[in-house]
């Protein structure tokens, strides 16, 4: 039962990292995916790539998406100040404040652009997570790289920008240190964030409750507008369903 995961960006489809995650036999198999290869270039649009993400999705049999990114706005009742309850739980560097504000300003745009691919997704049968554990259902599921490393035990990925080659190798060995993973060629930082994030992912669509933590509480809409929502972590990733 394969599953996508996407280390989401608004910029350019070169700087979004996406990888299958599959369990063949005792192992699990990472395959990134380079979207150039398909025909996504330039800056990318949130209904283009909801459409490549679900047709790629029922092709390989995929039932969840993972994207590293906000699925919805800020409840004004949520008690936090300036973020959703799973920003504030997990300590996310941006803040996803009420609609149309963030902390800081500089990631309104690349928040807008996840929850508008959120919002195609829906459109495309793509549900968020609404309900943990996880019912029948393709589901669009978000993700936190940073989180991921730290709750399966290992110091995160430093950011792209200051990521030398050598740190991107010594963090994809001590992925792969974490179990029976194989990968099917070298993977790049965006992919290596995508598919750490895609543990979590994998362990919710096996069903698998103990190799995963949902954090935060569930969206919804109101008016039109989605709210809060689930991160999904890798807790006992390799845990026995």
């Amino acid at each position: 039962m394969p599953i996508i995961s996407v280390d989401l960006a608004s910029g350019d489809y070169n700087d979004v990292g996406l990888v299958v995650l599959d369990r063949v036999g005792p192992s699990i198999v990472i395959t990134p995916i380079q979207l150039s290869s398909i025909g996504l270039r330039g800056r990318p649009h949130q209904f283009a790539l909801a459409v490549f993400l679900a047709a790629f999705a029922a092709e390989i049999g995929a039932t969840a998406l993972g994207l590293d990114g906000p699925q919805g706005w800020k409840d004004a009742d949520n008690g936090c100040l300036h973020s959703r309850v799973c920003e504030a739980k997990l300590r996310t560097q941006g803040k996803t404040g009420l609609p149309g504000t963030t902390k800081p300003a500089s990631y309104l745009g690349f928040i807008q652009f996840s929850v508008e691919t959120f919002d195609e997704l829906d459109r495309a049968g793509w549900a968020r997570l609404e309900e943990n554990p996880l019912k029948e259902g393709p589901k669009a599921v978000e993700t936190f790289p940073t989180a991921a490393w730290r709750v399966v035990g290992l110091r995160p990925l430093p950011g792209k920008s200051t990521a030398k080659d050598d740190q991107v190798r010594t963090w994809t060995e001590a992925l792969v240190g974490l179990g029976d993973i194989r990968l099917t060629t070298p993977l790049s930082h965006d992919e290596l964030q995508a598919a750490i994030a895609g543990l979590g992912i994998l362990a919710l669509a096996e069903h698998r409750p103990a190799g995963y933590e949902a954090v935060g509480v569930p969206p919804f809409e109101r008016d039109g507008i989605w709210f809060e929502g689930y991160i999904v972590n890798p807790l006992n990733w390799n845990a026995a369903a």
